[in-house]
């Protein structure tokens, strides 16, 4: 395209720049309406939106831990911290989570801040604003991969690469609308990282290199502040990584005549920018959190590890959240390899990140970064500057390589992926219309240079709508399927809970999916919720929902409102984890006298340690308690039924599982007839089976609340003290 020229002479960049900034506000457009897709709830009657939105009009969230998120948001507003209670050491304390024990409240405050400012600057519906704020957010990630593939790869690239960021299907399954989680940070953080690093090592001039180290460094803390430390500085020492590799290896292509040797090598300003960024960000995350911090990077990925076997003698509750399985790379059937998203299956990675062709075109875009990096081929294939290629060689090879041994360690890490992708990607695409108008300029035939143009922007335009719309679509069809994690059927049964319970501590007990919801709603404490998942609680939560003695159960309930695991760990000083198990289901439903004497035959103990260990089982002043049933908790009833039956080896295998439920094999699914007869003959005798179906009184548990909104069905059972 001809440059307009100004009166001196000079070309008018006006319209280049312009060019670019309508072309990232398009990118980010298309991030943020891509996101919107939960809004409309498409295919969705009047009746099932309804159910699906809350009394002032907006949609519940789509996913149980943003209801952690909003309860924080709601105690900073309150008290200007967070925690229900600040410990005599210090620390702040949860006393909603993980009831009577509680947990600590330290936590990332990145999303607290963001949300109570932006609130507090512009006012209106909280609700819509937690509803809305990630699709908001994440709009900015595209933005930050638009610049670094407008750096790489000009114009081409950073639509490219700006899309196949933004657009990333599990990338905007975690930020759409209906998703308040810290994810909103991690794609905006980690690409922001890369464009500060290579822009570091890129600049000619010390001031600049200077200001992007400290401003590395500080985006570095601040990612820390967003997202668990752990594992945003593990992306920090990966993008680092990746700059050491670039000055490890930027003397096997430097330019001819420059010097060479050990003292060439420590005076480049590369190495020493590396370094600063290095030091300034080890001292920064030392003030911040820590000098242990550092030292728990490198065990970040410890847990994801063990998600398929027991943690010592008793169950990983990791083992049953689908997110941390491990990633396939390729989906169920060929056919589906070009897709971005492939319902009813867990993502593969070459959907994940866009589906093939974005993957294959990432691995172009490495190779083709790596040709300027030899001089022989320099002559032949015309290239940017050696120096410069190699950064984003590097910086994004390592981010790949990453990548895929992130990916092993569970779907979770898909979205990660997606950054180096859309680069490289994006780098290919750039660079193939770049190198067309370097040759368009410098033939001395207008026509011919403008055909030359014509056509390869025709080639690129069309390479970049083939790489970037699979994404796009696959987005739009995943966020299209998604809805909100409750109905208003839960929502009017905390109600309840809030407005009679007789106690302002009393404790809502159930399974730890919802329990973030109930804690934010109800304002009451629960026995566990999403963030304290524990081998210790789920074979005892578990017990109480299968056992087939509502005595059994009654009294399980009532010990852990009281002195939570205080009573089976206890135990589990005198005895093996089998054996304290088994004295605690025996001795639970005696009296007093009764359970020392089984606690003392069983245990060894003297008569004053079994008196203790009772004290536990059978609190003196037992707390209010009511059990939440749903029926979505029937199908799952399978886990529960794994937990309670644990057989304290550490070695129990998994069940066929699938996302919600399991059956043994060679029985229906719960979603027939058939089935349903199943599970009412097999476990019609089991404690929340038959609660929940048989809603009678008992002298163990006094129906409280009933709530059915035509998807989800709640019971609320006042647990008899």
């Amino acid at each position: 395209m001809k440059e307009a020229k100004r009166a001196d002479g000079k070309p008018n960049r006006v319209p280049a720049g312009l060019l670019c900034a309508l072309c990232a506000l398009a990118v980010m457009a298309a991030a943020f309406l891509v996101r919107t897709g939960p809004a409309a709830m498409a295919g969705s009657t009047e009746e099932v939106r309804a159910a699906f939105t809350d009394d002032d009009g907006v949609p519940y969230l789509t996913d149980m831990d943003s209801y952690y998120h909003v309860r924080l948001v709601e105690q900073f507003l309150k008290n200007g911290r967070l925690g229900d209670a600040v410990l005599d050491d210090g620390r702040l304390w949860d006393l909603h989570s993980m009831y009577p024990e509680g947990r600590s409240a330290e936590y990332e405050p990145g999303i607290v801040w963001l949300t109570a400012g932006v609130w507090r600057v512009f006012g209106g519906s909280l609700a819509a604003l937690e509803y809305r704020l990630a699709a908001i957010v994440s709009v900015l990630a595209a933005l930050i991969a638009f610049l670094i593939g407008r750096r790489s790869g000009g114009v081409f690239g950073g639509v490219t690469a700006g899309l196949l960021v933004g657009c990333a299907p599990q990338f905007v399954l975690r930020t759409c609308y209906g998703r308040f989680d810290t994810d909103l940070f991690v794609i905006l953080m980690e690409c922001l990282l890369i464009l500060l690093l290579t822009e570091s090592l890129r600049a000619r001039k010390q001031w600049k290199r200077t200001a992007f180290s400290i401003a590395f460094a500080l985006a570095g803390v601040a990612y820390g502040l967003c997202w668990t430390p752990n594992y945003s500085l593990l992306f920090v020492g990966l993008t680092l990584a990746g700059g050491f590799l670039y000055v490890l290896l930027s003397p096997l292509w430097e330019r001819a005549g420059q010097e060479k040797g050990a003292r060439a090598y420590f005076a480049r300003p590369a190495l020493w920018t590396l370094i600063g960024c290095g030091l300034l960000t080890l001292a920064a995350v030392a003030a911040c959190f820590g000098t242990g911090m550092i030292a728990r990077v490198f065990s970040a990925l410890g847990f994801s590890t063990e998600v398929s076997s027991g943690q010592g003698a008793l169950p990983n509750l990791f083992s049953s959240v689908s997110e941390l399985s491990r990633a396939r790379f390729l989906p169920n059937s060929v056919t589906q390899v070009f897709a971005g998203y492939v319902p009813g299956q867990s993502p593969a990675v070459v959907n994940g990140v866009g589906g093939l062709l974005a993957l294959l075109l990432a691995f172009a875009g490495l190779v083709r970064l790596a040709l300027p990096c030899f001089a022989r081929l320099e002559a032949a294939f015309p290239r940017p500057e050696k120096r410069v290629s190699g950064v984003y060689l590097c910086v994004l090879g390592v981010w790949l390589v990453g990548g895929f041994v992130l990916v092993g360690y569970g779907v979770r890490f898909l979205e990660h992926l997606a950054i180096p992708v859309g680069l490289l990607a994006g780098c290919f695409v750039g660079l193939l219309f770049e190198n067309t108008r370097k040759k368009a300029k410098q033939t001395e035939k207008p026509r011919r240079a403008r055909r030359m143009l014509t056509v390869r922007a025709a080639v690129c335009t069309l390479v970049c709508a083939a790489a970037v719309s699979p994404g796009i679509v696959g987005a739009s069809r995943a966020v299209s399927d998604v809805r909100p994690s409750v109905t208003d059927a839960s929502a009017k049964a905390m109600q309840f809970v809030r407005s009679d319970a007789r106690e302002t501590d009393a404790v809502l007990a159930s399974w730890w999916d919802m329990g973030y919801f109930y804690e934010q709603r109800a304002d009451h404490p629960c026995l566990w919720d999403g963030g304290t998942q524990n081998g210790t609680r789920s074979v005892l939560v578990a017990k109480a929902l299968v056992t087939e003695d509502l005595e059994l159960a009654r009294r399980i309930w009532l010990m852990l409102a009281s002195s939570g695991n205080a009573g089976i760990d206890y135990l589990m000083r005198f005895t093996d984890a089998r054996t304290a198990y088994e004295t605690l289901w025996e001795a639970l439903p005696k009296e007093k006298a009764e359970a020392e004497a089984v606690i003392r035959s069983r245990c060894g103990m003297d008569a004053d340690a079994a008196a203790q260990a009772e004290a536990y089982l059978h609190p003196a002043e037992p707390k209010e308690t009511y059990l939440v049933l749903t029926y979505t908790m029937t199908q799952q009833i399978g886990w529960y039924e794994y937990f309670a039956n644990w057989d304290f080896t550490g070695q129990q295998p998994l069940p066929s599982s699938t996302y919600y439920s399991y059956t043994p094999e060679g029985t229906p699914l719960f979603d027939t007839q058939e089935g349903q007869a199943y599970l009412e003959g097999v476990r019609g005798q089991e404690a929340m089976w038959e609660l929940f179906f048989n809603a009678k009184r008992t002298d163990c548990f006094t129906p409280a609340f009933e709530w059915h909104d035509g998807l989800e069905h709640v019971r609320i059972w006042r647990v008899e003290p």
